[in-house]
């Protein structure tokens, strides 16, 4: 059965009216064209921009940001890594694989301004020290944040030069630094959308404030120190100043004793931040006990989800595993086998309904209970593995690219076998 429009809710609608301008690849007429949308209908994947709504984000892995008109001929663009949309206003944030974060008004083709970015030593010594308080960025160029034109609704779309002149948008501060290429960048943002946290393979954890008018921008790197050996996700878990990181637990330096040398002196998958404490105070929780009290293989965290109810962090592993950690007690309370084996991808919060929902790699979408984890709803495959396509070396089939919540009822995926789904939950 076909969904009116007027069952949808704003957020749908727009995100379909959006996917229907876009040009099929292969006929060059709008993807959505030639009738209504029902839920679960497939339509060509285009490379669309994040989603408006609360909570949503989307992390397209074949796209690729527009090529700014400033730039030289030849010049390819760097690849898109992730993007995310702001709660509440028109723009979204994305990720490079250059290292850059911009900031993109939706509809428009260039970036309004890319975002601060820590220095070198900063990223390597993990200071939490402002790199551009208000905010000169590398460079000598000040970050435009939202703007208050046009009802306040936009961001600034151009950037003040500390020598007194202005530059375009696009030739903001965050270009790539000729550092490693980076394969992986989390967003969120917060509930305020003021705050933007990323977690990056190369540029480690950054936290931007992003405020009203020019030069409003600032980015400070979360010390995350040794406890990781790979960050992989990010959370907040406060309107902005606490934040947690997830990821592949370091190894023990001294196995015999347990200890490790060097700061913070633990090692851990799941760590809570304080970003406003004092050094030695910052990191305020962690699950670096959870798998050495059962002598376990440490597991690498893909996921997270913070019940801000209960003070619960939902963290879901690599390995299909959905781990709960009470913030309250800062130890793992319940942990369970979610997803037979298969990555969990995506973990959204849906608190008005007292309900969570999960996706893992294969595209297979549950619909947990927030109280008592009961699953309640199970898709199996929102998506299929094209013909002829090689699992990867693991042997799970990663059918599922991409995903976005436009509303507590409304789940947009994109998989491998180039459809977009919208599914009513």
């Amino acid at each position: 059965d076909t969904l009116p429009a007027s069952d949808l809710g704003s957020d749908v609608v727009r995100f379909l009216s959006t996917l229907n301008r876009l040009p099929c690849p292969s006929s060059g007429r709008p993807a959505g064209a030639g009738g209504a949308v029902a839920s679960q209908q497939s339509m060509p994947a285009s490379p669309a921009p994040a989603t408006r709504g609360p909570g949503s984000h989307s992390t397209p892995t074949t796209a690729s940001a527009p090529a700014p008109q400033a730039r030289p001929s030849g010049v390819a663009a760097p690849a898109l890594l992730s993007a995310v949309a702001h709660p509440f206003r028109p723009v979204y944030a994305a990720a490079c694989e250059d290292g850059s974060v911009q900031l993109w008004a939706f509809g428009e083709a260039v970036p309004r301004c890319k975002l601060p970015r820590p220095s070198e030593a900063e990223r390597r010594g993990g200071s939490l020290s402002a790199a551009s308080s208000g905010a000169a960025a590398p460079g000598g160029q000040r970050v435009g944040g939202f703007s208050g034109g046009s009802g306040g609704t936009g961001v600034s779309s151009s950037t003040t030069s500390a020598r007194g002149g202005t530059a375009g948008a696009v030739e903001a501060s965050s270009g790539g630094d000729g550092g490693d290429v980076q394969r992986k960048c989390e967003l969120t943002w917060n509930v305020s959308g003021d705050r933007l946290l990323g977690v990056g393979n190369s540029t480690g954890v950054c936290l931007w404030t992003v405020g009203e008018g020019r030069g409003a921008c600032q980015v400070t790197t979360v010390p995350t120190g040794t406890v990781h050996a790979r960050a992989s996700c990010g959370a907040f878990v406060s309107a902005g100043s606490v934040v947690a990181t997830a990821g592949r637990r370091a190894d023990h330096d001294n196995s015999s004793s347990g200890m490790v040398k060097t700061w913070p002196h633990v090692c851990a998958g799941l760590c809570i931040w304080d970003t406003l404490a004092p050094p030695a105070g910052v990191l305020v929780a962690h699950d670096g006990a959870a798998d050495a009290a059962l002598r376990m293989m440490p597991v690498e965290y893909s996921c997270l989800a913070w019940d801000p109810n209960r003070q619960r962090v939902l963290c879901g592993t690599k390995a299909g595993e959905l781990r709960v950690f009470d913030l309250r007690q800062q130890r793992v309370a319940q942990r369970f086998e979610a997803h037979g084996g298969n990555a969990l991808r995506y973990c959204f919060m849906m608190p008005s309904t007292g309900r969570f929902a999960t996706l893992c790699s294969a595209a297979e979408l549950k619909v947990w209970s927030l109280r008592d984890f009961e699953c309640l709803d199970v898709v199996p495959k929102l998506h299929q593995m094209p013909r002829g396509m090689v699992s990867n070396m693991m042997g799970t089939a990663q059918a599922l690219t991409c995903a976005a919540m436009v509303s507590e009822h409304h789940l947009v995926t994109g998989g491998q076998d180039g459809t977009v789904l919208l599914t009513r939950l």
